[in-house]
């Protein structure tokens, strides 16, 4: 059973764990680039496969490296305190 996807999880994960070491640091970076992201969600990669899809893909791999690299900027700055 396939299930919807977030297109968009997958590069930031991608691009943030190849910048920061920490877990921690990643996860939170990941929670800031993808709250600043819409999300666009689908069901199985064949769609995403379509040769009329690949200027759109371009696009959202784009915006998907440019909020990883504000959320990382924001990360670094802002350290995380411990959750009570």
């Amino acid at each position: 059973m396939s299930y919807p996807k977030n297109y968009f999880e997958a590069i930031c994960y991608k691009y943030i764990s190849s910048q920061i070491d920490d877990e921690d640091m990643i996860y939170d970076a990941m929670c800031i680039a993808l709250n600043s992201l819409t999300p666009r969600y689908y069901r199985d990669d064949r769609c995403l496969s379509r040769p009329s899809m690949r200027a759109y893909l371009e696009d959202m791999n784009h915006l998907a490296e440019q909020s990883s690299k504000i959320a990382i900027e924001f990360v670094k700055k802002n350290k995380r305190k411990p959750c009570i």
